[in-house]
Formats: structure tokens, sequence, C-alpha cells
């Protein structure tokens, strides 16, 4: 039965490469990717071939658990996670769970990053000279891939748990993305540390006992010939295999005893209508109650407003930064919140999802579309961009400096808002649907098309806001205060009538293929 759910993983896997050329592109641009990371990580373990065995099990420990800790964790913030032989999905069917295991844990082989994770698990070996390490590394290799993959089952599992807890899962979510906006200061200082033999051999004594390191550092205590320590750690990775496989049978036959008994209960109550919200505080038109929906979205929906989160993220990622190098500045931060957030409005649509046909069916006119999802954002991302310029002025130590900022970062977002009323309603970006995970990655057959126009789209919103960029450079040049007003005064206004520019634009293509938008929201898979 295994054999069966290995035949259908890889038939799975086969036509999913089929279904279009852009997949296919895509797949293949994310292998060369892959193949760059592992080529990086076979050069680690090269450079510590014949040096010291204490050095060479510190890095493999520790490059061992980052990517363990990478396949952990991703589960937990996401949904994107291959589902193909899920429980849930298998549970109708008269398996069994040594069964559904079996093919879980073989199956993980039948993928992409599932094979360049095995493939690397062996690139330890090559760290090492003598023949009994060198074996130790393989068989430590193959230990430490069984126990990734259970792991990562096991916090796949924990990960659907949470999400039926709205709450926990947007606190999570949040945490995990305002780590990652942070993640640059953080990789930059281990990077560092990771050519310190000592920092190596401190991280590694510690991490090499835990479930995410013990198997990795097994060939080192072949090559220093610590046999105590070597009979103490295949005892303590045996523990944590068996448990762990344990554990996730047990997951498993649970899952498949109680499908469908997730808690959605909270869909009963209903709320007093006395108070409407954003909707009692637009005008009661079209367009007011377009851009009430809209602001309702990014204030409620973690699908959207965890990009506000980028405004703070990046406040401590440059604050930081500077306090590090003593060079960085916090000046480009407004500017650079301005444009991520003009940028999300290119996925206003693929956000409405299926709903979108609410519109379709509505007396709503193209303009009136593109005006209300424009005005919706505006009223919560303006604000936002003014208060980062002022907190990142101020914290650089130059309030005079607050004026070019702010108008710069206001001309980006007004401007990028006036692309987005374009793009958003030409193309229909892929994005998780309502009710999913923030991370979920969905596909609409158009992999590469989509990263074209993302790329191009992105680019063009800095390009629009050309006169602005020359002003600034005026004033950088002539150090004359007078071109910082000119930008504050210059800025809005100019982002304003790209922005009217732009509605008029998406609002005739809305007109036009409206119906066909609708076709590739519903395409997404």
């Amino acid at each position: 039965m295994v054999g069966n759910l290995l035949s259908l993983k890889w038939a799975y896997f086969v036509a999913s490469l089929k279904r279009s050329g852009w997949a296919l592109a895509g797949t293949v641009i994310g292998g060369i990717y892959g193949l760059f990371g592992l080529f990086m990580v076979f050069a680690i373990f090269m450079v510590q071939r014949g040096g010291e065995a204490s050095t060479a099990q510190g890095s493999a420990v520790i490059l061992g658990a980052v990517v363990t800790l990478l396949w952990c964790i991703v589960p937990v913030v996401a949904t994107g996670q291959d589902s193909t032989l899920d429980p849930d999905l298998l549970a109708p069917y008269p398996l069994k769970p040594q069964e559904i295991l079996g093919g879980q844990l073989l199956g993980s082989f039948i993928s992409i990053f599932g094979m360049m994770t095995l493939v690397g698990a062996f690139f330890p070996a090559v760290s090492w000279t003598s023949p009994l390490p060198v074996a130790a590394a393989i068989l430590a290799g193959v230990i430490g891939f069984v126990l990734l993959m259970i792991c990562s089952r096991l916090m796949s599992a924990l990960g659907m748990a949470i999400r039926q807890k709205r709450f926990l899962a947007e606190g999570i979510g949040a945490v995990f993305f305002l780590a990652l906006l942070c993640a640059g200061p953080l990789v930059g200082t281990l990077t560092e540390g990771l050519f310190s033999p000592t920092w190596i051999s401190t991280v590694a004594s510690v991490v090499g006992w835990t479930p995410f390191g013990a198997a990795w550092a097994i060939p080192g205590d072949v090559a220093q010939r610590a046999w105590f320590v070597l009979v103490l750690r295949l005892v303590v990775t045996a523990l944590y295999t068996t448990g762990a496989l344990l554990l996730w049978q047990k997951v498993i036959a649970y899952q498949t005893s109680h499908v469908g008994n997730a808690s959605g209960a909270s869909g009963g109550r209903t709320k007093s209508g006395k108070w409407l919200g954003l909707f009692s505080r637009f005008p009661a038109t079209q367009v007011g109650g377009i851009a009430a929906k809209t602001a309702t979205y990014y204030l409620k929906d973690p699908r959207l407003n965890l990009n506000l989160l980028v405004a703070p993220g990046f406040l401590v990622v440059f604050w930081f930064t500077g306090m590090s190098n003593g060079g960085a500045s916090l000046t480009i931060v407004a500017p650079l919140v301005g444009w991520m957030l003009a940028w999300q409005s290119t996925y206003s649509v693929s956000y409405d999802n299926t709903a979108f046909a609410l519109h379709l069916t509505s007396p709503i006119t193209g303009a009136q579309d593109r005006w209300g999802r424009s005005i919706g954002m505006s009223v919560i991302f303006v604000p936002v961009v003014v208060l980062v310029s002022v907190i990142a002025m101020l914290l650089q130590g130059n309030p005079g400096g607050i004026p070019a900022n702010l108008g710069l970062g206001l001309c980006l977002l007004l401007a990028g808002l006036g692309v987005g009323a374009c793009v958003s309603v030409r193309y229909a970006l892929p994005v998780a649907a309502p009710g999913e995970s923030p991370w979920k990655s969905r596909k609409n057959n158009a992999g590469l098309a989509n990263a074209l126009v993302q790329m191009v789209g992105s680019l063009l919103i800095v390009v629009m806001a050309l006169p602005v960029w020359i002003l600034l450079i005026l004033s950088m040049v002539t150090g004359n205060a007078v071109f910082d007003w000119i930008i504050l005064l210059v800025g809005p206004i100019y982002g304003s009538l790209v922005l009217w520019l732009g509605v008029r634009i998406g609002g005739g293509w809305y007109e036009r293929r409206a119906p066909e938008l609708y076709q590739d929201l519903t395409r997404f898979q």
C-alpha cells in the first residue's frame, strides 16, 4: 500500500510540472536557486576538510539544525506545504496509520526541496578524510533526514491545530513576519560567528543534544574517538527517533478518526447591527461602501494587516543596522514603506477571491470600484507613512529632513496606488484565499509571468515618481532647504495626479474585462 501511495505522489508531482510551461519554468528557476544553496553548503564542508574535528562537527550540527528548524517553522505559519498525502485526504480509504506514515515519510523524497535536502544531508561526509567518520556521516545523514521530516510533519499537524484558533494563529504569524523582517542583521551576526571556532563549538555543544542536531554530531564523535559520548549520543538519537515516530503515528491515527471536527464554532455568533464599524464612517455611496470594505480588510484580515507590520519592522531593522555599523540611514524607511504598501494595491481584487462576483452583479462602474479601493487603502496607508517618516527622521536626529522624506514617501504611495489601480484589474496575481494562512502559496499556472508582472510593476512605481526624485537630487546637490518644502508640496500633488490617471485607465479596463478577471480568480489552486 505504501508503494501505491508513492506512485500516486509521483504521478501528482509529474502532473504538476506538466500543467503549464510557466509552472515548469518556475520550478526550474527554483531548482537553480536550490542548487546554488547546495553548492554553498558543499563549499562550507569542503573548507572544513582536514581541519579541526570539533569545527567540522560544529558546522554540521549548526547547519543541520538550521535546516531542520526551517522545515519545522514553515508548516506552523504556512499552509502551502505539500498536502498530497495528508491524513485528512486519506481518511476515507482503508489505510492503516503505519501505511500513511510510511507513505508520507518516503514521499518526502518526491519533491524538489525534499530531494535537495536529502542530497545536502550527506554533504558533511566530505569534511572527513578517514573512512570511519565518512561512513558515520552517511548514516547520520539518513537519520538526520528522517528526524527532520518527522519533526516537520509533527509541526505541520500543530500548525493545523493552531490555525483553528484565529487569534493565536494571527499572533504567531505576526511574530514570524517581524522576525523575518529582522532576519538580515541576525543572519549577518550568525555569518560572522560561523567562522569563529569558539562560537561554533559553544553552540554545537548545546544544539548537538537536541532533536535538531543530535544526529549531525555523530560523525564528529567518531572522528574524535569520543566513544562514551558517541554511545550516549546514539542512545539519545534513537530515543528521539523512536519517540517521534510513535508520536507521529498517534497523530495520524487521531487525524484520520477526527476529520471534520475542527471547531469553527464562532461562526454562529452574530453582532448587533447598531454599530456598522467603518461602514458607518464612510458615505453611503458605491465608492464609500467599497472604501469601507477595503479599509476593514486591512484592519481585520490577517492576509492584509500583516503587511502593515513592515512599518515597525523596517524601523527596527534600519535602526539596528545603523547602530551596529554607524553608517546605515533611516532616511529610506518612509519611501520604502510607501512603496511596499502601494504595491499591495495590485492584489486588491485577488484578495476578494470569488466574492468579486458581488462587484460584477452590483451597479458599480469601473471608476467607482477603483476609487473605492484606492480611498480605502489611503485611509490606512497615509497615516502609516506619515508616522514612519516622522519617527525615522527623529531617530536619525534629522528633524529638518522630514519635509523631503515625507513628500517622497507620500508620492511613492499615491503614485503606487495609481499603478495598482491598473495592474490589479489587468492581472489576477495569486494570493491566499479568505480564511487561509497569509503564508499560503497558491498557483494560477503562470508562475514566471506573475514574477515578471511583479518586477515590472514595482519598478514602474519608482519610475512614476521621477519628478520628485529629480527635486530630491537638486536638494541634495544644492543643500537648499527650499527644495525640501517643494518636495513636501509637489510629492502628494503629483502622486494624486498619477493616482487619478491610474483610476481612469484602470476603470476603463475594469469595464472591458471584469468578467475575464473573475475567471482568472476562479483558476487559483
